[in-house]
């Protein structure tokens, strides 16, 4: 977010304004939006959260 690398603090901070969109009523504003469509586009975030939900149920 701060920089110009995808690190862990981009998919922690994708988290987090995805859980406070989605369960929180937190209204993204048009940064947060962008920001979101750049990080979940990625195939490293994506990658991520495959292996994230390895094991659980559907």
């Amino acid at each position: 977010m701060a920089g110009d690398r995808f690190t862990a603090a981009d998919i922690s901070v994708t988290y987090a304004l995805n859980l406070g969109a989605n369960h929180a009523g937190f209204v993204l504003g048009d940064a947060e939006q962008a920001y979101l469509a750049r990080t979940t586009a990625r195939d490293a975030y994506k990658r991520a959260m495959n292996r994230s939900h390895e094991g659980v149920a559907a």
